[in-house]
């Protein structure tokens, strides 16, 4: 679940503000488009921080609803249940999400211990003493000595300290000392350590205003600038598990092979049989499970991608496509440093997925409609689909298509190929 991964970047983000402080309560702003289920990250935050310095922090997660402006009209409102993205005011499309979309840390409480009862070193007392280290210790009843210590060191023994032979009821208003030092209560001695009976442990808020996505989104933009460096465009291509994308990207390599220069990050959560698929193509596939030091973790985040495109020489390609991690939620979230993204979706879930999963469908550029082959075995309903599609994404291009039987994969590596510095080299169709 993306809430492990949300949980993980809000404890760094605590502990950077913080600085080793003893934290007592996290305060976060979720949007509602951000899907988290409350009870899920509460789970995933006990997960995540026990056994580290944050494992007694609780965490208070706020919603915020999703509001959206109409472009037509000016209206305000926020997205309803339905969740459709046209304006309650005028039906227009032509709307823009002001909110909903935030993962904020907003502000941590922390523990402010009260000051060390301690003396000021170097202080001068009655009868030229001095107190060089600032020691003291306290009796059973409350009564504190200071004592000074010299190079023989400090006993406590018996007969030299006397503490089972001097009872402290005996001590009168006046002084009872160790070598002449006046005991606590002397106005000397209050001077020096300083009266902190007001003091207690109390708490303090700390205001951040932290996006919790900042530091991936840096590494992305990072992970841009050398792609782009080496004239390599990059397209990320999501999906539910089982939807055809494996398939999709097959007869893509396929096709391409000799023509463009092409490099897979293969992201699964374990075994490299998505990747196996792909071999024999003329790709450079470079293999990314999550399970393997990060997590096991539902998506592909600018991180892990970093870490994948190590293996690829990216001065000798033309095109990276990043196969994600089966999900129709969190992959949606994370910028990994592509240029465009895409889905696949396969006609067998259903027409209701674009209002269940608005963020996903919402964050492509194009969507591939596959598994066209079986539409005359199913009760897909075409239209309500592209409805349901066109309310949370009016501008995303529909590519009909079959990766099975392959029809219509050439309207879809045309649009992927789109933008390729090799662009001239590739041969129509046909």
């Amino acid at each position: 679940m993306h809430e492990v991964s949300l949980c993980r970047q809000l404890a760094a983000a605590v502990a950077r503000a913080t600085g080793g402080r003893e934290v007592e309560t996290v305060y976060v702003d979720v949007g509602q488009l951000r899907q988290v289920v409350p009870a899920a990250m509460g789970f995933a935050w006990t997960f995540v921080v026990k056994g580290t310095a944050l494992e007694d922090a609780s965490l208070e997660m706020r919603t915020l609803p999703a509001e959206l402006a109409c472009r037509a009209c000016g209206a305000s409102s926020r997205l309803g249940s339905d969740l459709g993205f046209d304006c309650r005011a005028c039906g227009s499309p032509e709307t823009v999400l002001t909110s909903g979309e935030q993962f904020v840390l907003t502000a941590v409480d922390v523990r402010t211990p009260p000051p060390p009862t301690t003396v000021r070193p170097g202080a001068r007392l009655t009868r030229g003493k001095e107190i060089a280290m600032g020691r003291f210790h306290r009796h059973d009843d409350g009564t504190v000595h200071v004592h000074e210590h010299d190079d023989e060191g400090h006993g406590h023994e018996q007969d030299e300290h006397g503490h089972d032979e001097h009872g402290h009821g005996e001590h009168g208003p006046g002084t009872h000392s160790h070598d002449g030092l006046p005991r606590t209560g002397s106005a000397e001695l209050d001077q020096l350590i300083g009266d902190h009976s007001g003091y207690g442990t109390g708490r303090e808020r700390i205001e951040i205003l932290e996006d919790i996505y900042a530091e991936n989104d840096r590494l992305a933009a990072a992970n841009r600038r050398a792609l782009d460096a080496a004239g390599v465009r990059a397209v990320n291509l999501m999906s539910s598990p089982g939807a055809g994308k494996t398939t999709l990207l097959a007869r893509t390599l396929a096709a391409l092979e000799g023509r463009l220069r092409v490099g897979v990050v293969e992201g699964d959560i374990e075994t490299p049989l998505d990747a196996e698929r792909l071999a024999g193509y003329g790709a450079k596939i470079s293999l990314l499970n999550t399970g393997d030091g990060f997590g096991g973790e539902c998506h592909l985040d600018a991180p892990m991608v970093a870490t994948a495109l190590r293996g690829l020489d990216l001065s000798s390609l033309d095109l990276v496509i990043i196969e994600n991690v089966g999900n129709l939620v969190c992959p949606a979230e994370f910028d990994v440093g592509e240029h465009r993204k895409a889905m696949v979706f396969s006609i067998t879930e259903g027409e209701d997925k674009p209002l269940k999963y608005p963020v996903m469908f919402r964050a492509v550029e194009a969507v591939v409609l596959n598994k066209m082959d079986l539409a005359p075995y199913l009760d897909f309903d075409r239209a309500l689909f592209l409805r349901n599609l066109r309310a949370v994404n009016p501008d995303a291009v529909v590519i009909e298509a079959s990766a099975r039987t392959g029809a219509g994969v050439d309207a879809w590596i045309d649009w992927v190929t789109q933008d390729s510095r090799a662009l001239d080299r590739i041969t129509p169709h046909g």
